[in-house]
């Protein structure tokens, strides 16, 4: 994934980089509805930047809205 690809991602979500850390935020508020924002997501937390750069994904927030979204769809 480029690094071009991967802040499109996150800034879609409400995402934040914040500089120099290179640290990944996003808001509480995150909410996930479908297969394609859960696998977006997915992709975030697993996916190597290229060129090689670290990022720093807090992942409070990603785990709630993935666990949720789960939930509904199994119901």
């Amino acid at each position: 994934m480029t690094e071009k690809n991967y802040r499109n991602i996150i800034f879609k979500y409400g995402g934040a980089i914040s500089d120099p850390g290179c640290c990944v935020d996003f808001p509480d508020t995150l909410r996930i509805t479908t297969k394609s924002e859960a696998l977006d997501l997915l992709d975030i937390m697993i996916h190597d930047v290229h060129p090689p750069r670290t990022y720093t994904v807090s992942l409070d927030p990603l785990f709630r809205a993935l666990r949720a979204a789960v939930k509904k769809g199994l119901e």
